[in-house]
């Protein structure tokens, strides 16, 4: 009997008898074909009760019904039906919530269809990674209300340093969680669908900690992280694995040791051979490595465990370094100074280029003269000297800024108070940032955040917000960005801040450039 030539249906024949079943077998074919949606690609054995319309992709080795038809569609309908993959052949894996593409040889991810932006990233972690924002609940960003970017993330000060050319779409990591927890369907699946371009996986020093307890191995650790891995990569992912530093707290456990060096081994290799995987080597860079116990470098972890802003700082310098050749650039600063709200009703902060001098506000403790529109504030014993000139980049002006402590929590504030007239509809999205350049010297300086409050809001959003800890005393560029923020109804006014506090008595020097406080538009 003659068939079609592409997805090989019966025709029906002249005098054919019971035409029907003819018939009826090219519309299972159809129906299992035309949009092909199969339950999983890694079963080779036919299941012994299918549902009709249950369809797979034959897996290698193929047994009983299916034997001898690797990557065919095996469908069901009152008995299986088996149609061998032709070239072009899409495919719904549902267990992966991937596409896949056959290629005449074998099935891939289809990683054309997938619409995923080069600077976005999803995350999926314990508390380290859980700490990009002051919330470290079990509420996945951008669910909960956590606006407020830490200064103890090292991602977080890796795009200050890169002019905030990465943006987070998806934070899954839980405090306290292991991977088994962590690395759940449903989260995998929720960072796969964010959109993200990129994956970062950190966190399994709580599985290795308890392992006594949940029986884990180097090996079923490590397995977990390579198939969320993989089902990152399927989906057209980039994947950015860190590697297990440990914590002081394992002490001279032997067995917490050997499975912490053999996990990064696993990893490394992994990285080593598959496409699409980066290792950010991140152990080699706290852990300290004199010690023959795991021991993370003092200066880079209060606890043992956790990176303080000091040690974030430095492994968002090594962070950036590692992936700035792979994120495009993009520049979200103001360049002119007709971008005020009256054109257009976009920009936000008055006199953002600091053209006019003079005029603002200066509090007691401050010297010289503040920009129309700001107002300089210190708290505590701090005082402050304000001066305005032209910005060496050659947009408008910027301020310099003079500060220093005579105690912890002193702290030196530059901002502006706007009235959020024009915001008429409710769910309007804003952005705010600044340019900070702090100059080699700085003493004591525990805190360079920026701060945007928004109609009183609990939950301000905010970048490199945390103290505690001093900062390094070397120069830094640093681009400053707050979460996008959707305003609740009723909201008519904002505050623009940036914050400078000490730990002790001390001084910096710092110039602000080009603020802005930014209406979004939903595109």
């Amino acid at each position: 009997m003659a068939n079609t030539p592409r997805l090989v249906l019966p025709y029906l024949v002249t005098g054919q008898a019971q035409k029907e079943i003819t018939h009826n077998d090219a519309l299972n074919d159809v129906d299992s074909l035309a949009q092909i949606s199969v339950i999983n690609r890694t079963t080779a054995t036919p299941p012994t009760t299918p549902s009709e319309g249950d369809s797979y992709i034959v897996a290698a080795s193929p047994t009983g019904a299916w034997a001898g038809n690797t990557d065919a569609i095996a469908s069901y309908y009152s008995g299986w039906r088996i149609k061998p993959a032709k070239a072009g052949w899409i495919a719904y894996v549902q267990a992966e919530n991937v596409f896949y593409v056959f290629d005449g040889s074998s099935w891939a991810p289809f990683k054309g269809g997938q619409s995923r932006v080069g600077n976005s990233f999803a995350f999926l972690g314990d508390s380290r990674i859980a700490s990009q924002f002051n919330d470290a609940s079990s509420t996945a960003y951008p669910t909960s209300l956590a606006h407020m970017k830490t200064n103890t993330f090292f991602f977080n000060w890796a795009n200050a340093f890169l002019g905030q050319r990465m943006k987070t779409v998806y934070n899954g990591a839980v405090s306290g969680y292991r991977s088994d927890q962590y690395l759940t369907t449903a989260r995998i699946n929720d960072a796969i669908a964010s959109g993200a371009k990129w994956l970062m996986i950190w966190g399994v020093v709580n599985d290795i900690s308890q392992a006594g307890t949940t029986g884990d191995t180097a090996i079923t650790i490590w397995t977990r992280i390579k198939n969320a891995a993989q089902s990152a990569l399927n989906a057209g992912m980039h994947v950015v694995l860190l590697t297990e530093p440990g914590a002081n707290s394992y002490g001279g456990v032997t067995s917490s040791k050997a499975m912490t060096n053999q996990f990064n081994q696993y990893l490394r290799e992994f990285a080593d051979v598959t496409p699409g995987v980066f290792c950010f080597d991140l152990a080699n860079l706290i852990v300290d490595p004199t010690q023959v116990n795991i021991t993370l470098r003092s200066t880079y972890s209060s606890d043992g465990t956790h990176p303080n802003s000091f040690g974030a700082y430095y492994l968002g310098q090594a962070f950036a370094n590692y992936i700035t050749n792979f994120i495009p650039a993009i520049n979200s600063q103001l360049f002119t100074a007709s971008d005020i709200s009256v054109n257009g009703n976009i920009q936000q902060i008055a006199n953002p280029l600091f053209l006019t001098t003079t005029g603002g506000t200066s509090g007691a403790g401050i010297t010289g003269s503040t920009p129309a529109s700001f107002v300089s504030s210190v708290t505590g014993g701090a005082s402050a000297t304000i001066s305005t000139a032209a910005d060496s980049s050659g947009y408008g002006n910027a301020i310099t800024i003079v500060g220093a402590f005579s105690a912890s929590g002193d702290s030196v504030l530059l901002k502006q108070d706007t009235t959020l007239a024009n915001y008429t509809i409710p769910g309007d999205i804003v952005d705010s940032g600044v340019q900070i350049v702090i100059n080699a010297g700085a003493v004591n300086l525990s805190q360079a955040a920026l701060t945007t409050n928004f109609g009183g809001t609990a939950n301000p959003a905010s970048d490199l917000f945390g103290t505690a800890t001093v900062l390094p005393n070397v120069a830094m560029d640093l681009t400053l960005r707050g979460v996008p923020f959707t305003l609740p109804t009723g909201t008519s006014w904002a505050t623009w801040q940036v914050k400078f506090v000490g730990s002790g008595a001390g001084s910096f020097t710092a110039i602000i450039k080009r603020p802005w406080m930014r209406r979004r538009f939903a595109i």
